[in-house]
């Protein structure tokens, strides 16, 4: 008992530090977007004719070269996993991230991912240090242990997709090119979005997910098939007739402020807070990270075949709906059974029911493009912009240090700069005309 009241004194502590945070967040996404907005609808006017910062005439078409002041020389913490990919072999792209991340005016200094809890840790040093940029190269349990240590922050998290799935970058459109992925973090593009956490019983504090969790089978052959991918097939075999003999449970669903918890006989219940999740598959096609809900599946009397059969089709792209799926959205969701059954978040059996879900809305500013899992994604004419903008001039790339240093070397001060910042200096606009637009709205938007 006493490990369930610490776990959900955990819960109750992270959820208002986050709350706390959550309307700092909100006012400087709403400069964002209104910054953004400026930049787009300048983006759309051609100027027949502008100069140049050494005065010479352009012609409509030639983009504008960034001015040096334009040029932000940002501070980063680059969060590597050694094993990432199918290969396990990222490490060896270590040299390759520094330096092509100092072509864009970006010195990372490296950490190497050995567990989850130092990636966690080192995210949140990092934030408390001054750093605006915390970059998380890996696959998707990368990206969310990194996560959980910005939580609250003003740091914003970059991600270089090096996993073998790829589902937080799919679901918020950073591209899966190496290139492409860090002019998109260069860019300064920003959304806030939100987490999923799951207080489960047995659980020694409570998880986060940035994907979906889940209640009942899929948690049971989570650890099949994570022993499949890691080639441990006598884990997996022995794993394996657990999860086939299970049969529906009787179960009770209570969504935010319900009286009442709906009635349910279920082998399965999905909490998502993106759409894709798992080995690639769009489980939940309508769920977004930016919505500040979770959409919640409920499987009516499906057997495993049923459920099997649905998945093959998610896989095959040929899924229809299904009268027996109750499908709903909600903000706080209690999932209780009679017969105790297993909770996953992400890819990680984190305890049994009875369990707790919630959702932690705007907590986490991460660079983006435009995902499938965004309800509010940027226009595509500024990301396309902001990204070429970035990108340094040829005489400049040499003047970026790419020696990696450890972390507790402290961030210089001229490099402590937030998100805001970040994105107003690094999209450079498609003219002079532009810009002058952008310094006067920054000047509109700072308070009096």
């Amino acid at each position: 008992m006493s490990k369930e009241r610490d776990a959900r004194g955990d819960g109750r502590r992270l959820a208002k530090r986050v709350a706390r945070a959550n309307d700092k967040l909100a006012a400087r996404l709403a400069e964002l977007r209104r910054i953004e907005d400026l930049q787009a609808r300048e983006l759309t006017k051609r100027p027949e004719q502008s100069e140049t910062p050494e005065g010479q005439a352009q012609t409509p078409d030639a983009p504008v070269s960034p001015t040096r002041a334009s040029k932000p020389r940002l501070r980063a913490l680059l969060i590597i996993n050694t094993k990432s990919g199918p290969n396990n072999d990222s490490i060896l792209r270590v040299k390759e991230l520094v330096e092509r991340f100092a072509a864009y005016g970006i010195r990372a200094d490296v950490r190497v991912k050995l567990r989850k809890k130092y990636a966690r840790e080192d995210a949140k040093k990092a934030a408390k240090k001054g750093y605006p940029l915390v970059i998380a190269a890996g696959g998707d349990g990368t990206i969310a242990c990194v996560a959980e240590g910005l939580l609250g922050t003003d740091t914003v998290l970059g991600i270089v997709p090096l996993g073998t799935y790829n589902n937080v970058a799919t679901s918020l459109g950073v591209p899966m090119e190496l290139e492409a992925s860090i002019a998109l973090i260069a860019s300064g593009v920003v959304r806030a979005i939100d987490v999923g956490l799951v207080t489960a019983t047995g659980a020694n504090r409570p998880r986060i997910f940035l994907e979906m969790a889940a209640v009942g089978l899929t948690a049971a052959m989570m650890p099949v098939g994570q022993d499949v991918k890691m080639g441990r097939w006598q884990s997996a075999t022995a794993a394996l007739p657990a999860a086939l003999q299970m049969t529906p449970t009787r179960a009770e669903v209570r969504l935010d402020k319900a009286k009442e918890g709906k009635p349910a006989s279920t082998l399965l219940i999905e909490i998502a807070n993106a759409p894709r999740c798992g080995p690639g598959l769009i489980t939940s096609p309508d769920a977004r990270v930016d919505d500040g809900l979770l959409d919640v599946a409920v499987y009516h009397e499906h057997t495993q075949a049923m459920l099997a059969a649905r998945f093959v089709a998610l896989k095959t792209g040929l899924i229809s709906d299904d009268a027996q799926i109750e499908q709903s959205r909600a903000r706080r969701v209690e999932v209780r059974t009679d017969n105790p059954l297993a909770v996953v978040a992400d890819s990680k059996v984190v305890g049994r029911t009875p369990a707790r879900f919630e959702v932690l809305a705007g907590c986490l500013l991460v660079a983006a493009g435009r995902g499938i899992g965004l309800e509010q994604k940027p226009l595509q004419e500024v990301v396309e912009a902001a990204a070429v903008a970035a990108a340094l001039p040829e005489e400049e790339k040499d003047e970026i240090e790419t020696t990696a240093v450890a972390l507790s070397t402290p961030p210089a001060p001229e490099h402590k700069r937030g998100p805001l910042e970040m994105v107003t200096d690094a999209l450079t606009p498609a003219a002079n005309k532009a810009m002058d637009t952008l310094e006067k709205a920054r000047d509109a938007l700072r308070p009096s």
